[in-house]
């Protein structure tokens, strides 16, 4: 069972099979948010150098993991006593991302973009941030989509022919004949 608590302050509690994590802007110190930046700043250089790359070349280089890799530094395991254990970048790079793993995909994905985005933002480097948080994979369609691709295409012939019709009654037509 997995749950997550927020408050007004960005800070973020994941609970997971009995142990807790949490995410709060205000605690982080320079080394893990020093190390997010470069796992940020290695991911866009290394998205800039690759225009095609495929799914092994992605997994062979971590590239899949960056956003792990990255909130695995923003949070900090709290201990029996309510308090945020202090940052070893080992326990981040090890037990953290595999705690993570381990989460829900279906809940915790927007949770890992809500933190990368509240970090980035928080630090005024957002623009860091957007090639991540933009790349989602492509959604199959639907059938609620086809449906209302459907009905948007036909809305656009009806007022493309309603236009036509317009344009072929007007003064100016009937001149040009």
């Amino acid at each position: 069972m997995s749950t997550v608590k927020k408050n007004k302050r960005k800070v973020l509690e994941i609970k997971h099979d009995g142990k807790t994590y949490k995410y709060d802007f205000h605690s982080i110190k320079s080394l893990p948010a020093e190390t997010a930046n470069e796992i940020m700043q290695w991911y866009n250089d290394a998205k800039s150098r690759q225009k095609d790359v495929n799914l092994k070349d992605i997994q062979r280089s971590d590239l899949g993991e960056v956003k792990d890799a990255i909130v695995a530094h923003l949070v900090r395991e709290v201990s029996d006593k309510k308090v945020m254990l202090p940052y070893d970048p080992n326990e981040a790079r090890d037990s953290i991302k595999n705690f993570m793993h381990e989460l829900p995909s279906d809940k915790f994905s927007e949770i890992k973009d809500e933190i990368i985005r509240d970090f980035f933002l928080g630090q005024g480097k957002l623009h860091l941030a957007t090639l991540i948080l933009r790349d989602k994979p492509k959604q199959s369609l639907t059938a609620e989509s086809i449906q209302l691709l459907g009905h948007l295409m036909t809305a656009s012939k009806n007022s493309t022919e309603s236009q036509e019709k317009k344009s072929s009654e007007s003064p100016l037509s009937k001149v040009a004949n």
